[in-house]
């Protein structure tokens, strides 16, 4: 201190400031100004628990007792202090242990060691830690194996341990004898190598950082999900600014509402905003995830729902959340890595972003609460299956199954709108439904300009030939008088634009050059077979007809159709549940449209094969034991061929 300032070396900058006292309380009390603190001689920066395992030295962390005694110490020490000064006299010490330390404790102290916890006491400016125990300084720790040896035990560690197939200390151990005995054999008598113990490799491997060690034997992404940080994670700061959305299958079999024969466990989507918690929109359907899966939930999410009560007589309140999101996020899966639904994001204004591959909790608050709905949509349900197989015990789900799948999407309905939304959520502290309505209103929510371009967006996209004749396309025919008047207008077209929605064939939408946008319908003489047909009914369709009528022309396709409700009707009642799943998707008119048209096509193709066939040689090889006569309804292969 000069002149009533103060001289401080800025540490970062390694200049000297000069400040008045005022101002440098001032800014020590704003905290502009921290003096880096030194620790004192002779006492201990951190306290060693055990050989691997350090904590910051604090007068707390020392046990209780070790308490007691440095207390014990501080307090004869400041006695001494205040009668004789920094007195380090044997004579005087002893005098002053029995006037006060034996007055209150037993077993003194040796006037020497009082000596010694002075000398400490003082130079380390009376900091009570430099009159702990130095315990953890006390021992040998110098290596007492050879350098030699710590490489080989390294090397075994690396080779053995740190191994995907997890290798045990023991055989590490052997692993590194057996090399110390190879190294041996080269070495003369008096530089032979001493072998390692089970303690030298136990050390070693816990000097390894945990994270290294856990990557190293049970893989880098299990490593990531066991120590990874939680902190508060993906955040959104408005409503419809990041929209989760993922899949589960639930637990619960359904039934056939037209048969009430138990068809198999639906898959549920659902799509959520990050920011008030509010479920957008679900999808039920017996369909595996897929880019057609997102359109029907995003077509659900995304205008408002105002026909709720008079679609789903048992819902009360009302469902607010609708509208286009900035960000959508979806599974890394290859079948939703698709040019359609990235089309369909790209002209509604929508992000489109897929999760790090096996990185859940990128989208944690869908994964979250698609739990809370499965567990407690299926809570004392008919026909709910349970994780495990001791619940599972003594109860037949597919006997008790009684809910078919129109009823469990009004249940979902019910449990979102009546009580989902409405229950405070427990991160929130308020209701989703609050924490929308408060937050937003509802001339700011982002929508289509027109509602039905949502059909046109979300269809599949395809370029095919224009002419007189309209827009072939699935082996069927599209033409109307308005998509007549642009092969008028501007000739037949070799690419035209179109859009197809895979969940009803009986119409497409026509992308001319005009910038227009025409709904054109199939032509009358397929209209009976193509309206409401999904596209996966409509190859199953094909592929039978082209087996078993030797023709894949419309009128064997028709007939084949036909043909196939009947065998469906058949293996519904067939106790395979993958067979039952197949052929419930065929009649519900579900989409089992995949990534791609062609990835469709091989997977419809593979889902029905097996059952149709089956049945077919099935009642073949009986109605060639049997009068053709009782035959019912199932034709030989010679009378299929015969029709055809």
């Amino acid at each position: 201190m000069i002149d009533d300032e103060w001289q401080i070396l800025d540490v970062n900058t390694h200049r000297m400031r000069n400040l008045s006292i005022n101002n440098l309380y001032a800014k020590i009390a704003t905290g502009e100004i921290v003096f880096e603190a030194s620790m004192p001689i002779h006492t201990p920066g951190t306290i060693k628990l055990n050989r691997n395992e350090k904590i910051a030295a604090n007068l707390d962390m020392y046990d209780e007792h070790e308490q007691v005694i440095i207390k014990r110490k501080r307090y004869l020490l400041e006695e001494i202090y205040k009668l004789y000064g920094d007195c380090r006299s044997r004579e005087i010490l002893s005098i002053a242990i029995d006037d006060i330390w034996r007055k209150d404790w037993d077993a003194a102290p040796h006037p020497a060691t009082v000596a010694r916890w002075m000398k400490r006491y003082i130079e380390a400016d009376k900091n009570i830690l430099a009159l702990a125990h130095l315990n953890d300084r006390k021992g040998n720790r110098t290596r007492r194996y050879q350098a030699k040896i710590y490489d080989i035990c390294e090397q075994s560690i690396d080779r053995v341990y740190l191994q995907p197939d997890r290798g045990s200390i023991n055989k590490t151990l052997e692993d590194a004898k057996r090399e110390v005995r190879k190294e041996n054999k080269l070495r003369p008598p008096d530089e032979k190598l001493s072998y390692p113990t089970y303690s030298l490799i136990s050390s070693l491997i816990k000097d390894i950082p945990e994270y290294d060690k856990y990557a190293r034997r049970n893989g880098a992404n299990a490593a990531r999900n066991r120590f990874r940080s939680s902190t508060k994670g993906v955040i959104a700061s408005y409503p419809l600014e990041r929209v989760e959305i993922d899949h589960t299958e639930l637990d619960v079999m359904l039934v056939d509402e037209e048969t009430g024969l138990c068809v198999s466990r639906p898959t549920l989507s659902i799509a959520i905003d990050v920011f008030s918690r509010s479920i957008m929109g679900f999808c039920i359907s017996y369909d595996p995830p897929s880019v057609m899966v997102v359109a029907r939930l995003l077509k659900m999410a995304i205008p408002p729902k105002t026909d709720l009560k008079s679609k789903w007589n048992g819902v009360e309140s009302d469902w607010p959340m609708f509208g286009v999101m900035e960000n959508l996020v979806v599974d890394n899966g290859l079948e939703f890595h698709s040019k359609s639904l990235d089309d369909s994001c790209s002209q509604l204004g929508i992000n489109l972003t897929f999760c790090q591959r096996k990185t859940p909790w990128w989208k944690g608050h869908v994964e979250r609460a698609l739990g809370t709905m499965s567990r407690q949509v299926t809570d004392g349900v008919p026909g709910r299956t349970f994780s495990s197989i001791s619940e599972n015990a003594g109860y037949d789900a597919k006997k008790n199954a009684t809910i078919s799948l129109k009823a469990m999407e009004e249940i979902i309905t019910i449990w979102i709108v009546d009580i989902y939304h409405k229950k405070t959520h427990s991160v929130l502290g308020m209701r989703p439904y609050d924490a929308w309505s408060d937050n937003i209103q509802t001339s700011d929510i982002p929508i289509p300009t027109n509602l039905e371009v949502l059909d046109v967006v979300m269809g599949t996209n395809a370029e095919r030939g224009l002419s007189h004749t309209g827009i072939s396309i699935n082996s069927l025919q599209y033409n109307c008088d308005e998509l007549q008047a642009i092969v008028a207008k501007f000739g037949p077209i070799k690419q035209a634009r179109i859009k197809w929605n895979p969940e009803n064939l009986g119409y497409i939408y026509a992308l001319p050059p005009d910038g227009t946008t025409l709904t054109v319908p199939v032509i009358e003489r397929y209209a009976k077979y193509a309206n409401n047909l999904t596209y996966g009914r409509h190859k199953a369709n094909k592929k039978y007809a082209k087996k078993y009528f030797m023709s894949d022309d419309l009128e064997a396709v028709s007939r084949a159709h036909e043909k196939m409700q009947e065998l469906i009707g058949l293996e519904l009642s067939n106790k395979n549940k993958n067979t039952r799943r197949q052929s419930k998707r065929l009649v519900t008119k579900t989409s089992s449209m995949s990534t791609t048209v062609n990835n469709e096509e091989n997977n419809v193709v593979s889902k029905i094969k097996t059952p149709l066939v089956s049945t077919i040689k099935r009642k073949t090889f009986e109605t060639n034991r049997t009068n053709r006569d009782e035959n019912k309804g199932f034709e030989n292969a010679n009378d299929i061929k015969a029709r055809a």
